[in-house]
C-alpha cells in the first residue's frame, strides 16, 4: 500500500470496516489495523466509521449487568452518548471494543414516557417470543399531537463451528398524528467455509395504524403489524434462498463436457507431450 496516499489508505480501510460481516467486526478491525500499519491514521480517519458501523448494525452493548443489552443506534444518540429509555440511562461507548465505558441517569418527560412504556413492553415480549438472542429499543420524541416513535430490533446468530453468521435488523418509525408506520427489515448473512458468500436483503414497508384510545392499544397495533410484516419477509426470504441454492448456484457450477465425464487433465497433458514427441 506504499504507492497510495494516506487518505486513500484510510478510505480503503474504512470500506473494509463497513463491510464487516455480522459477528466478525473484531477480526476485520484487527486485520485492517495490521494492513494500515499506522495507528495515528487509523484513529483520525477510521474511528468515525466504527461509530457508523456500530449504529447501522444496532450493536448490542452491555450497560446494566442484571438486565439485557442496550442498543447502539443513531436514533438513540444524544451528543456523544446513547440513550437507553428502558433502564433510564445515557451511556458512553468505546466503539473499538463495542463496550460501555460510563453511564448516567436519563429520564424521558411524562408525555413521551407514557408512550414509551407500553410499546416497549409489547415489543420486548414479542422479541423474547420470536427472536432468540434478540434485543430491542424504543425511542420517543416530540409533543402531542406530533409524537414520533422509533423501534429498533436486533437479532443475531453466530456459529463459528459451522462457519456462518447472520443478523436481522428491524427499523420501524411511527408518526402518531398521521397514524402511519414506515419500516425497513434488513438481513445480513455470511457463509465462509468452502467459499466466501454474503447475502444482504432488505424490505421497505409502509402501513396505516388503526385509531386508538389507549396507549396500550397503539402498542398492540404496532406489534401486530411488525409481526405480520416480519412473517411475510421471512417467507419471501426462505423462497429466495431456496431459489438461489437450486437455480443460481447451480448455474455457477462448472458444466461437464459433452461425454458427461470428468476431464482427466493429467492425461490430456500427457497426450500433448506424446504428440509433440512423435512429430
Amino acid at each position: 500500500m506504499s504507492s497510495i496516499t494516506a487518505k486513500e489508505k484510510a478510505k480503503l480501510a474504512s470500506y473494509l470496516i463497513k463491510q464487516a460481516p455480522p459477528g466478525q467486526f473484531t477480526e476485520v478491525l484487527s486485520n485492517v489495523r495490521t494492513l494500515l500499519n499506522d495507528d495515528n491514521l487509523f484513529c483520525t480517519e477510521c474511528l468515525p466509521v466504527l461509530q457508523e458501523h456500530n449504529e447501522l448494525m444496532f450493536t448490542p452493548c452491555k450497560v446494566v449487568k442484571t438486565d439485557g443489552d442496550s442498543l447502539i443506534t443513531s436514533h438513540g444518540r444524544c451528543d456523544s452518548k446513547y440513550i437507553d429509555n428502558r433502564n433510564k440511562l445515557k451511556f458512553a461507548v468505546d466503539h473499538i471494543k463495542q463496550e460501555c465505558t460510563s453511564s448516567e441517569k436519563f429520564e424521558l418527560n411524562p408525555t413521551t414516557r407514557c408512550y414509551h412504556d407500553p410499546i416497549d413492553l409489547e415489543i420486548s415480549n414479542y422479541v423474547k417470543e420470536r427472536h432468540k438472542n434478540g434485543t430491542c429499543a424504543v425511542y420517543v420524541t416530540g409533543e402531542e399531537p406530533n409524537i414520533q416513535i422509533v423501534i429498533c430490533i436486533e437479532r443475531h446468530a453466530y456459529n463459528r463451528a459451522n462457519f456462518w453468521s447472520g443478523a436481522l435488523l428491524g427499523d420501524y418509525r411511527i408518526d402518531v398524528e398521521k397514524l402511519t408506520l414506515k419500516g425497513t427489515i434488513t438481513t445480513k448473512i455470511h457463509y465462509y467455509e468452502d467459499a466466501n458468500v454474503q447475502l444482504h436483503s432488505r424490505k421497505m414497508l409502509e402501513e396505516s395504524l388503526k385509531p386508538f384510545s389507549e396507549k396500550k392499544d397503539l402498542a398492540a397495533e404496532i406489534c401486530r403489524i411488525i409481526r405480520v410484516e416480519e412473517d411475510k419477509y421471512q417467507g419471501a426470504l426462505d423462497t429466495d434462498i431456496t431459489h438461489i441454492n437450486d437455480v443460481t448456484f447451480k448455474a455457477l457450477r462448472r458444466a461437464m463436457p459433452v461425454m458427461r465425464t470428468l476431464v482427466d487433465w493429467d492425461k490430456i497433458f500427457a497426450y500433448g507431450i506424446a504428440q509433440e514427441l512423435t512429430k
